[in-house]
């Protein structure tokens, strides 16, 4: 995903894509418990930040005494069971969300913790005009050159002698859906510099028949009043009137525009919330998925 000024991810085919059926909320659920937790933990000036104490070995942490199953359903007695299954067991060494400009495969795990759903996220740093990542490396990326650990460079695209160059990349290494992930209280102020970045990035990914897609974020806060009604932020004029905007300055048609509402205070997860987001996953999966079959039967 491209993001406009803030960071970027794209999304590539593992094996085969699977239907959004197939994508659950726990999964997603455990992901932001792991995400607030870290965050938690990483503070020591948070009021729950005692809670993530380790046991005298250093090896893990203490589990959080519970009298009651509702308690032991609720968020902190999950999130200190999910790090400690997932993170090391240091304050200092827990990284959950990785550097913004260094790649990373991030892969969803399924129910049994011990294998993964065949496609991958990779996270990269954004397009800001003078520190974001360098337009030619995204374009690299796309083609499947960019390997797993490179630290982008502002002022310099990875060359063909670095260590992490691909110079032979399957279709696992490429990228199969190519998504633009703006805040849509930012649509409004993009400079043009990104916006440019944004339309030769999507220059190179058309002349390779790449699908696009663009998620507008923290609706809510450009929009207070949506909270109200998430199932009809469609019908929204200002937001329907934003999603407009950004189609006219980067190109990318209002049908393939999902805006959702990042979870942020919530410590349950909310249908309206998660209806969004597993909407917008699903159009991103079905055209990596589409994209990826594409190129296997023109391959054979």
């Amino acid at each position: 995903m491209v993001r406009g000024g803030a960071g970027a991810d794209w999304l590539t085919g593992a094996e085969r894509s699977l239907s959004c059926n197939d994508v659950v909320q726990p999964e997603i659920y455990e992901q932001h418990c792991i995400h607030r937790a870290a965050a938690i933990i990483r503070d020591p000036h948070h009021p729950s930040h005692g809670l993530s104490s380790l046991l005298p070995s250093g090896k893990t942490y203490r589990s959080i005494c519970c009298r009651s199953t509702r308690m032991l359903n609720s968020f902190f007695p999950q999130a200190v069971r999910l790090v400690k299954w997932t993170a090391p067991p240091t304050h200092t060494h827990i990284h959950t969300q990785p550097s913004p400009s260094v790649v990373h495969n991030l892969k969803i795990p399924k129910e049994d913790r011990r294998s993964f759903f065949p496609f991958v996220f990779n996270d990269i740093m954004g397009l800001e005009p003078f520190k974001g990542v360098h337009v030619d490396d995204i374009n690299l990326a796309l083609k499947g050159h960019v390997m797993d650990g490179y630290k982008f460079n502002p002022e310099s695209k990875l060359s063909e002698n670095d260590q992490y160059y691909n110079d032979s990349p399957a279709d696992n290494d490429k990228v199969h859906v190519l998504v633009c992930v703006v805040p849509a209280s930012t649509v409004s102020q993009m400079r043009t510099e990104t916006v440019q970045k944004i339309r030769q990035i999507r220059m190179e990914a058309s002349a390779l028949d790449i699908p696009q897609v663009a998620i507008v974020t923290k609706i809510d806060e450009a929009h207070p009043e949506i909270m109200d009604d998430l199932q009809n932020i469609y019908k929204v004029k200002h937001m329907k009137e934003k999603m407009e905007q950004f189609s006219a300055a980067v190109g990318i048609p209002m049908t393939s525009i999902f805006p959702v509402k990042n979870y942020h205070e919530e410590i349950d997860l909310n249908s309206d919330i998660d209806s969004l987001i597993l909407s917008a996953l699903k159009h991103i999966i079905t055209d990596g998925d589409d994209h990826f079959t594409f190129k296997r039967s023109q391959s054979e």
